[in-house]
This record gives structure tokens, C-alpha cells and sequence, in this order.
């Protein structure tokens, strides 16, 4: 944005420049805020999306005792002694540092309406936009970084909905290359310090003509942009300083979501979440470069981001979760895949106060059915909020004066923390 409006700094009038600005900017995926936190005092969160629909008899709830249920899948036993699928071989080496959730359950078995009560507690509705979880964050417990984000979201973008733009995540599409067109190459040179203050008179201008919410999102924007430009920890989203030992570690099939997510907790971004899709195997389920394919580049990934926090102590103040929207039918389809199933499926959690080890939960031996302890996304969520240090009974009303809590109602599972 900041370079198309170098372009056209000389070529265009003051009231055109303020009029594309205010068009460009009002609305836009930012995630800033005013509002501080001390690092110290609370919890950081990675969030890992499998959206799609990952099978959970596949994965993380294999029932070898009925083999018609399988397919080609076999199981392996983790450290800890539980079976999962022997697709998660590195994860099955780190079980004792994981809680497992086998009886999680949607109210909803279509994607886009399923993901959006996983991330926000809430039903979908035509009329309100409900909050990510990153942006209840930010409300509740401030930022930690003056100067950076608030939550990133890597390959994915549901936003801060009714709480407004400033709480949005700061969207990365490729974090290979992650401020692409976003942040000036060079803002201190003259140039653009001199497009830098013809923007900031533009934005006092039209701040004392138009008030009304959205220019207030923008203005607070604006200003936390520049704080952004100017930030000495704006290197955490480059990947190529990263020393060469651990690139090369990362250096697999979705290691680059991995490292940039562990190079933005270091400089005390607080939410991180990532999509890593691709699981709606409604045929061929088990052809090598389908679901196994995708479930060991997945297991890889995630057995040495999990080990590269250990190793850098981030593990403490961190809080890991993985789940996909729904699970897959145990009715093999005459496709050789699975179909929705949002009557079971699986979650992760990892980190600072997850009881490491744990396996709540259980389906039956067709795994169609939850016979102990059923967990909505709004329990998961709450468990989530409050192990991010969060007030899960904090009310935030919406513009129509609607009281909201992060996790709506869900009930924490103490029996996930440690």
C-alpha cells in the first residue's frame, strides 16, 4: 500500500491522496492497538488450523479392534503408551508433552460455518461478526509489543468482526516473503519521510472532517503503522535471518508457517494462527501423495516446532493447539474416502500449564459415537482462553449493546491443565 501511494505521491492532489488513503485504509487487516500488557504476566498462544476436516480414525483416534473401519491405516503406540495412526510417528515420540482431546463434537458439519464456531465459540450469523480468538486476546489482555501486532495470521484471515480493524490480525499470505508491498523498503530515507508527513497531515484533515468509527480505526492505524515501519523487531517476519542450522531444520514441507510463527513469539507477538488445509478426503483417502502424504509432512512440521520452543524456552509462555473443523465418517465411501462427520473429532493442546500425557475423552469402536466426557468447540475454547491467562466471564457488548465472553458459556477442563 505504502509504495503505490510513493508512485502516485507527486502525480495526484492533496484531495485525491486523502481520498485513496481513507479508501485503502478504512477496513484494513492491521492488529494493533493501544492497549498494553507486560509480557511477563500473560501467556501467548499458536493456533493451528486443519481445515478440511483431518479424519480422526486416521490420525489421533484409530480403532485397530475394527478393522473394516481402517482402511490402510496401522497404528503405532506413543510414549505414553496410547495407539495413534502410524502417520505421526514424531508426535508419537512427543505424546508425554501433549493433551489429547478424542471426544470433541460440532454442531455443524459444513466447513465454513464449522471453522467459524471452532474460532470463534459463536454460530455463524448474517447479522454480527463474531471475534477470532487472537482478537479477544488483544482486548483482554492488551499487547505485549508496542510496536509489533498484536496476533498474525499465516494463510488464514477470519477477523476481529464487531470489536472493529484495530484488532484484527495482520495478515501474512507468504512467509517467505511477509512484508512484501506492505512497509516501505527504506521509510527513513527524505522521500519518504516527506510522504510519510503529507500522509500525516491528510490523516488530520480528514480525522477532523469525518468522525465517525472507521476514521478512528484508520487514525489509530496510521499511527501504529509507522511505530510498525520504524520497529526494530520488524526482522522477526524475515525469514532469511534466521541462522542456517535451524533454517535447514524448517526446511521442509510447512516449516516456513512453523519458523515465522516461532520467530514472532520471540519478539513477544501474542497470537499466532496458521492454516494448514487440505483435508477433505472424500476419495482416495490413502493414495501416498493424499492423506498420508499431507499427515507426515504435518507431523514433521509440528515434532520440530514443538522442540525448537523446548530448546528456546518459549515453551513456558506459550500455548500450542491443533484441531481441524469436524472429523471423517467410519464408513469407508466406495470412493476410498471419508465423508463429514461433526459428531467426533480430535483436538491438541501443548505448553505452558497443559498437562502433558492426557488423552479426555473417548469414542466407541466404531468411533461414530462419544461414550465419555463430549467437548463443544466453546469448551475447548474456554480451556484455551483460560490457560492464555484470559477472564472467560469478561462481558464485551457489541455496537447493538449484545454482551459477548470469549468462549461463550463453554465449560473449562480443568482435567487438560496441569
Amino acid at each position: 500500500m505504502i509504495s503505490q501511494l510513493n508512485k502516485l505521491s507527486d502525480e495526484v492532489s492533496r484531495k485525491k491522496l486523502m481520498q485513496g488513503i481513507a479508501a485503502m485504509t478504512l477496513g484494513v487487516n492491521a492488529g494493533f492497538s493501544p492497549v498494553h500488557a507486560s509480557a511477563s504476566q500473560k501467556k501467548k498462544v499458536v493456533r493451528i488450523f486443519l481445515p478440511g476436516g483431518m479424519s480422526h480414525i486416521d490420525s489421533f483416534d484409530p480403532k485397530p479392534q475394527s478393522p473394516d473401519l481402517m482402511g490402510d491405516t496401522t497404528v503405532i503406540r506413543t510414549n505414553t503408551g496410547e495407539k495413534i495412526s502410524s502417520y505421526f510417528p514424531e508426535l508419537a515420540k512427543r505424546m508425554d508433552k501433549l493433551a489429547l482431546v478424542r471426544s470433541m463434537k460440532s454442531p455443524d458439519a459444513a466447513h465454513e460455518r464449522a471453522m467459524y464456531i471452532m474460532e470463534t465459540s459463536y454460530a455463524q450469523l448474517g447479522s454480527i461478526k463474531h471475534p477470532n480468538f487472537g482478537a479477544w486476546m488483544q482486548r483482554l489482555n492488551g499487547v505485549q509489543n508496542k510496536t509489533l501486532p498484536a496476533s498474525v495470521s499465516i494463510k488464514s484471515s477470519h477477523g476481529a468482526g464487531y470489536l472493529g480493524t484495530s484488532y484484527d490480525p495482520f495478515v501474512v499470505k507468504n512467509p517467505q516473503n511477509a512484508l512484501n508491498g506492505l512497509v516501505m523498503e527504506d521509510p527513513k530515507s527524505e522521500k519518504n519521510m516527506k510522504l510519510l508527513k503529507l500522509m500525516a497531515d491528510v490523516r488530520r484533515d480528514f480525522h477532523q472532517e469525518y468522525k465517525f468509527r472507521g476514521v478512528e480505526d484508520y487514525r489509530q492505524y496510521y499511527n501504529e503503522s509507522i511505530k510498525f515501519m520504524h520497529s526494530k523487531d520488524l526482522e522477526a517476519f524475515d525469514l532469511t535471518k534466521e541462522d542456517k542450522a535451524t533454517a535447514k531444520k524448517f526446511d521442509i514441507p510447512n516449516g516456513e508457517n512453523f519458523l515465522l510463527a516461532r520467530r514472532l513469539l520471540e519478539v513477544n507477538v501474542q497470537y499466532v494462527s496458521m492454516n494448514i488445509g487440505g483435508w477433505d478426503d472424500h476419495n482416495e483417502l490413502w493414495d501416498e501423495e493424499n492423506y498420508p502424504r499431507k499427515a507426515k509432512n504435518l507431523d514433521k512440521a509440528l515434532g520440530v516446532f514443538l522442540d525448537d520452543l523446548e530448546e528456546r524456552g518459549l515453551m513456558n509462555s506459550t500455548v500450542i493447539s491443533v484441531n481441524s473443523e469436524f472429523g471423517r465418517t467410519p464408513k469407508i465411501s466406495p470412493e476410498h474416502g471419508r465423508g463429514h462427520f461433526n459428531k467426533a473429532f480430535f483436538a491438541l493442546l501443548a505448553g505452558a500449564g497443559v498437562k502433558g500425557g492426557t488423552v479426555y475423552g473417548k469414542t466407541n469402536d466404531e468411533a461414530a459415537k462419544i461414550i465419555e466426557n463430549p467437548v463443544e468447540p466453546f469448551d475447548f475454547n474456554a480451556t484455551l482462553a483460560t490457560l492464555a491467562g484470559l477472564n472467560v466471564e469478561k462481558e464485551i457488548f457489541s455496537p447493538t449493546n449484545r454482551p459477548f465472553t470469549v468462549a461463550r458459556g463453554g465449560k473449562v477442563i480443568s482435567e487438560l491443565m496441569a
